[in-house]
C-alpha cells in the first residue's frame, strides 16, 4: 500500500472527481499540478492516475451522502464557560448529508438562521475508512481514515429556544465545511501535545489542547454500541472554550470576519464571512442569492465565506419587535443576552449586508483580512476615476453637495481633503461594475466600509486638531452619516447624523442669506452652501421621522434660501441668481407658497421636493408632540396639518400627482417628482394614524374617530403603491434610500389594515391590498438590492407577513401603529422590526384549540 501523510478531493480542471497525495508541506490550492486518481484505493494501491491541475477543492470525504455526526460538550474549557456539569456521555447530534460544504460552493443562509446569532466552532474531525458497529475503545483508532477540521456553524438562538433545537441549529444546508486536506493518523494523533486554534481577523478566539472529555477512541467506542456507522462518515469532535456566545461582548459573525482554524499540522482552513450578491447568477469569484435566502459561501482554495449580513448592533438582523420576542428570533429577551458595545471604531458591533452593484448585475468581492486597509491615497489614478464618476451618476443625483467641473480642478491640484475622498468612495464603491471589481479592489468584499473607516478616524482626527470647520468637513461628516445610516441604522449613524447638523450649524450654514453675514463667497459658492445646507436638512428632516426622533435643527432659525439652480445645471459647474426664497416653516400653511414655489422653482422640482420633506417633518413632530401630551393646541394643528393635503392638491397643478411620466419630462425630474409624491402619501398616512398618548386611559384604546381617519386615509398607502407602477428600474439605484422606509410603512399600514378590517366578504378590497401590497415588496426588494436598510426592512417585513392570518383587535391597532410609525428606532439593539407579542395576544383562544403546538408557540412569545 502506497503511504500517504495527507490527501485531497478535488476537481480537475481537465475534468472529472480525483484524490490526489500531498506532502504536509505542500499547500493544497487550484492551479497545483498533481498524480490524480480516481479514489483512494486506487492511490493507496499506486493504481492508475493522470497527471491533472487542481480547479477546486472539495471536502476530503470519500462518501458524500451520509449526515456528519457531531459531538457537543467534549472540552473541559468549554463545559467551564458554559457553566454546564461535565456530562456522562457524550451529546450527540446529527447534520444531514446536505450540510456538507465544499470549497467555491454558493450557500444560502436560510432567514432563520442568519438572524439567530450564527456563531463558529472549529473542531477537529474524523472521517472513518471502515464501517463500524460496536467496537470496542481498544480497537476504534483503527478504523480512522485520517483527521481533518471543519466549522460546526451553528444558529445559537435555537440551542436556547424551543426546548434545544441542536438538529435545527446546525442542519442547515452548507453549514459543515470541512477540509481543506486529510492527514493520515501516522503523522497526527489528537493527543494533549496538540492544539486546535480559531482566529477571527487574526485575533485568536479559541485557543486549547485536545482537553477531551471523552478521547477519540472513546468517543468512536460508544458513538458505534449498537449502531452501525457507515464507512466515509465524518464525526465532528466538539469545540474548545471561545465560542462568541461566550465572548465578552458576544461576539457573533458578521460580513467581512475571517475565521482561521487550525489543527497546527493540517494547516488553515480560513473562513471568510463574506457579503453576497443578490440576484442573478454566480461568476467566478463572485456570488449570488435569491432573494428568500442569505448566501454564504466557500472561497479561495483554503477559505470559506460564511454568512451574509445580519445586523450586529444586537445580534442579527432586525425581525421582530423592540424586545426581540419572536418566534424566529429568541422567544426570550434576547437583549440582556446578547448586548453589544456600543463603541464607535474597532468593535464589530455591526455589519453591512448591502451588497454592490453594478448596473448590470449584482456583485461580490472576495474577502481578506480587515486589518489590511487602503485608502483613496494609494488607489491606483483610473480607480480613483471611476469612483469619481460613480459618485456622480449614484449619489450626486440623491444628495448634490458638489459642483464637479471645480471638484475635478481641486481633485487634479490635490486640494480635496482625503478624509472627504474616502467618505466619497464610501458611498461609490457599492456601484464598482463586476469587470472592475478585482482591479481597483483585490480581494476587498466591503471596500465601503474600508473607506467609512479611515474617513471616520481622519475626519475625528482633524476635529481632534480644533481647526476651524470647513465645507469639507461637513459634507465628508454627511457622507458618512448616510453611509453609517443606509448600512445599519442604528444608534452610532444616528449620533453621526448629529455630528453632521452640529458642525454645519456651527460654521452657521443655516444662515447664509441673513442680513449682514457676507461670508466673503463668491454667488456660485453660497450656491454650493445652500445645496450642503439642504442635504443636511433633508438628512435630519427624514431620519428623525423615521426614527420618531426631535429633530436637530429649529426650522425658525433658517435664514438659507431655496436653491435656484437645478441639480443637473449645479453639477454641470452653472449656477443662478438666487432667488432669496426661504422655504416656509408653517407645514400647516405651507400649501400657500407652493404656487410661489413652483414659479421659482428652477425647473426639475427640488424645491418642492423640501417642501414635502417639510410637511413630513412637521406631521411627525405634531404626532410626537401629541404622544407627550395631547394639548388642544396640538389637535388644532393636527387638524390643520389634515387640512394642508387638500389644499395642497388644489394648489399643485391637476398633473402633478398622476404618477406617469410627462413626455416632456427628464430621467431625474420624473424620479424627483415620484419621491416627492411618495413624501406627500406617507405624511398623510402618518398623520391620519391614530395617536397613542402617553400617560392616558386612551394609550392602548383606539377612538371611534381617529380609527375612521386611519382606515380612509389607508387609500394613501394603495397610492402610494401605485406610484410603483410608473417607476422605472433605473430609479432604484439613484434614489433616495429613505424611501425604503416608506414603503415599508405603507406595507405595514396595508397589512394591519387588511388583519383588522377586511372580512372574506370584501373580496374586492382584499385583491386591492395584495395587490399594493406585492407592488410594495418587489420594491423595496429592488432597493435593497443597492442598501442595506432597504434589507433589514425587508427581512423585518418577511417575518411580519408569517402573522397576516391572525385577526388583530382592534384594541391592538394604536399599539402596533406606533411601532409601524418608528421604522428605525436608534434606541433598540434592532431597529427595523415589528413587536408581534402584540399580534399573538390578539389571537383568541378558540384559534389555538386542538393545535397545542401553536399554543405553546404562542405563549413562549408572550412570555
Amino acid at each position: 500500500m502506497a503511504h500517504w501523510d495527507s490527501i485531497i478531493r478535488f476537481t480537475a480542471v481537465e475534468g472529472g472527481e480525483h484524490w490526489a497525495a500531498l506532502s504536509l508541506d505542500e499547500t493544497a490550492a487550484s492551479g497545483l499540478k498533481v498524480k490524480g486518481y480516481a479514489s483512494i484505493e486506487a492511490l493507496e494501491s499506486d493504481g492508475v492516475f493522470a497527471e491533472v491541475t487542481v480547479k477546486n477543492l472539495l471536502a476530503p470525504v470519500p462518501t458524500t451522502g451520509i449526515p456528519i455526526i457531531c459531538v457537543g460538550l467534549n472540552y473541559r474549557n468549554h463545559a467551564n464557560e458554559a457553566s454546564i456539569p461535565i456530562p456522562e456521555d457524550p451529546p450527540m447530534w446529527y447534520k444531514p448529508a446536505a450540510a456538507l460544504a465544499d470549497h467555491n460552493t454558493s450557500i444560502s443562509f436560510p432567514p432563520q438562521a442568519h438572524r439567530s446569532f450564527p456563531d463558529f466552532e472549529g473542531e477537529l474531525t474524523v472521517v472513518l475508512r471502515d464501517s463500524m458497529r460496536s467496537v470496542p475503545a481498544s480497537k476504534a483508532m483503527s478504523y480512522i481514515l485520517g483527521y481533518t477540521i471543519g466549522n460546526d456553524l451553528t444558529a445559537r438562538v435555537f440551542q436556547r429556544t424551543s426546548g434545544g433545537q441542536y438538529t435545527y441549529a446546525k442542519g442547515f444546508d452548507k453549514f459543515g465545511p470541512l477540509g481543506p486536506r486529510l492527514v493520515h493518523p501516522s503523522v497526527f494523533s489528537p493527543d494533549q501535545n496538540r492544539r486546535i486554534t480559531t482566529r477571527v481577523n487574526g485575533k485568536v478566539v479559541q485557543d486549547s489542547p485536545f482537553d477531551f472529555i471523552f478521547p477519540v477512541d472513546e468517543l468512536l467506542s460508544f458513538l458505534s454500541q449498537g449502531t452501525t456507522i457507515p464507512a466515509g462518515t465524518a464525526i465532528m469532535t466538539g469545540t474548545p472554550a471561545g465560542v462568541g456566545w461566550f465572548q465578552n461582548p458576544k461576539c457573533p459573525l458578521k460580513d467581512g470576519d475571517v475565521v482561521e482554524l487550525e489543527d497546527h499540522l493540517e494547516g488553515l482552513l480560513q473562513g471568510l464571512h463574506g457579503q453576497l450578491a443578490s440576484g442573478q447568477n454566480a461568476i467566478p469569484g463572485y456570488y449570488a442569492q435569491d432573494s428568500e435566502m442569505q448566501p454564504l459561501a466557500y472561497h479561495n482554495p483554503l477559505a470559506v465565506d460564511f454568512l451574509q449580513g445580519y445586523e450586529q448592533q444586537n445580534f442579527t438582523y432586525p425581525i421582530l419587535g423592540p424586545n426581540s420576542n419572536g418566534p424566529m428570533q429568541a422567544m426570550t429577551n434576547m437583549e440582556s443576552l446578547l448586548q453589544f458595545s456600543p463603541s464607535l471604531e474597532g468593535n464589530p458591533v455591526r455589519t453591512e449586508d448591502s451588497p454592490p452593484f453594478s448596473v448590470e448585475q449584482p456583485v461580490m468581492s472576495p474577502v481578506i483580512s480587515a486589518s489590511t486597509l487602503f485608502s483613496a491615497s494609494t488607489l491606483a489614478e483610473d480607480s480613483k476615476q471611476l469612483l469619481i464618476c460613480l459618485y456622480f451618476d449614484h449619489i450626486q443625483p440623491i444628495f448634490p453637495m458638489f459642483r464637479k467641473p471645480m471638484f475635478h480642478q481641486r481633485f487634479h491640484e490635490n486640494q480635496i481633503p482625503e478624509s472627504l475622498l474616502n467618505a466619497m468612495f464610501a458611498m461609490s464603491s457599492r456601484f464598482v461594475p463586476t469587470s472592475d471589481v478585482f482591479r481597483v479592489f483585490g480581494k476587498f468584499s466591503t471596500p465601503w466600509e474600508n473607506f467609512a473607516k479611515l474617513a471616520h478616524q481622519q475626519s475625528h482626527d482633524r476635529l481632534e486638531e480644533n481647526i476651524a470647520i470647513c465645507l469639507d468637513d461637513i459634507k465628508t461628516a454627511c457622507l458618512l452619516a448616510i453611509h453609517e445610516y443606509t448600512n445599519y441604522p442604528g444608534r452610532k449613524a444616528w449620533m453621526y447624523v448629529g455630528n453632521a447638523v452640529r458642525l454645519s450649524l456651527a460654521s452657521r450654514l443655516h444662515q447664509i442669506d441673513i442680513k449682514g453675514n457676507s461670508c466673503g463667497l463668491s454667488d456660485a459658492d453660497r450656491e454650493e452652501w445652500r445645496f450642503v445646507w439642504w442635504a443636511i436638512w433633508k438628512l435630519d428632516s427624514t431620519i428623525n421621522v423615521t426614527a420618531v426622533m426631535p429633530f436637530g435643527i429649529d426650522c425658525h432659525t433658517i435664514g438659507s434660501a431655496l436653491v435656484s439652480t437645478t441639480v443637473a445645471d449645479f453639477t454641470n459647474g452653472i449656477t443662478k441668481q438666487s432667488t432669496r426664497t426661504l422655504l416656509d416653516t408653517d407645514s400647516a400653511k405651507s400649501w400657500r407658497a407652493v404656487r410661489e414655489m413652483q414659479s421659482l422653482d428652477p425647473g426639475d422640482g427640488f424645491n418642492i421636493h423640501l417642501l414635502a420633506v417639510s410637511l413630513l417633518r412637521g406631521v411627525s413632530q405634531c404626532q410626537q408632540r401629541l404622544y407627550a401630551n395631547s394639548t388642544p393646541e396640538e389637535l388644532a394643528r393636527m387638524m390643520a396639518l389634515r387640512n394642508t393635503f387638500s389644499c395642497m392638491r388644489l394648489a399643485l397643478p391637476a398633473w402633478y400627482f398622476n404618477a406617469a411620466k410627462r413626455p416632456s419630462e427628464q430621467f431625474h425630474s420624473h424620479r424627483h417628482r415620484l419621491e416627492t409624491i411618495i413624501m406627500f402619501h406617507t405624511a398623510h398616512l402618518i398623520i391620519n394614524e391614530p395617536v397613542r398618548t402617553l400617560g392616558t386611559e386612551q394609550a392602548h384604546r383606539i377612538t371611534g374617530n381617529s380609527l375612521s381617519c386611519w382606515q380612509s386615509s389607508i387609500t394613501y398607502a394603495e397610492d402610494l403603491a401605485g406610484v410603483f407602477h410608473h417607476w422605472e428600474s433605473e430609479y432604484f439605484a439613484v434614489a433616495d434610500p429613505v424611501i425604503s422606509c416608506a414603503i415599508w410603512h405603507a406595507h405595514c399600514g396595508l397589512t394591519i389594515h387588511k388583519m383588522s378590517f377586511t372580512d372574506d366578504g370584501n373580496s374586492e378590497v382584499a385583491t386591492r391590498i395584495d395587490n399594493a401590497l406585492d407592488l410594495l415588496s418587489i420594491s423595496l426588494e429592488n432597493f435593497a438590492r443597492w442598501w442595506q436598510i432597504a434589507r433589514i426592512l425587508q427581512d423585518s417585513l418577511k417575518v411580519f407577513q408569517m402573522w397576516s392570518w391572525v385577526h388583530l383587535d382592534v384594541s391592538k391597532i394604536t399599539e402596533v401603529v406606533a411601532q409601524i410609525r418608528r421604522a428605525i428606532n436608534p434606541d433598540s439593539v434592532e431597529p427595523g422590526v415589528v413587536d408581534v407579542s402584540l399580534i399573538c395576544s390578539s389571537i383568541p383562544d378558540d384559534t389555538l384549540d386542538g393545535n397545542e403546538e401553536n399554543r405553546v408557540w404562542t405563549t413562549d412569545i408572550l412570555e
